[in-house]
């Protein structure tokens, strides 16, 4: 997470080093796996910028690198999701066939 971050950061030109961009996505995580929120949407932004504004950053700059880190890690993965819940809806309707097997 903290590497995709870091490459986030690049891309949107934020001047971070790796132990900062570790700093930063560690501290937000952990406040949005306690807000509760579904990937912690919201709070672990606010946090981040909180975090960012902390180590010297500016609020748009990390900002702009959190919502592309937010696209490098979470597309991803609700595409992979959505290609499994396919596969796995169209397997289970061909394996429903008949109720009762065919005593004939």
């Amino acid at each position: 997470m903290t590497v995709i971050f870091y490459l986030a950061a690049q891309i949107s030109q934020l001047n971070i080093s790796l132990f900062e961009a570790w700093v930063l996505v560690g501290g937000a995580t952990t406040v949005g796996v306690l807000s509760a929120l579904p990937f912690g949407l919201g709070a672990a932004e606010l946090s981040a910028i909180g975090i960012g504004t902390l180590l010297g950053f500016e609020a748009t700059e990390v900002t702009a690198a959190f919502v592309i880190y937010r696209l490098l890690f979470t597309v991803p993965l609700a595409l992979a999701g959505a290609v499994a819940y396919s596969r796995l809806s169209t397997a289970a309707g061909e394996s429903r066939g008949a109720p009762y097997p065919d005593p004939n």
